[in-house]
């Protein structure tokens, strides 16, 4: 149920997961998430002159 719940999570958020999985090596799961834009700070705070 865990990988199902992050699954669903991920697609949600327009993300995805991708598995890869090779024999005597183990399981790889890579999560990829959309960026957000980091919003302008107010006028007048860590303004350079």
């Amino acid at each position: 149920m865990g990988l199902a719940a992050v699954h669903g999570i991920v697609k949600g958020c327009g993300g995805a997961v991708i598995v890869t999985s090779a024999v005597g090596r183990g399981s790889l799961f890579e999560v990829y998430l959309p960026l957000i834009p980091r919003p302008d700070p107010p006028a007048g705070e860590n303004a350079v002159s």
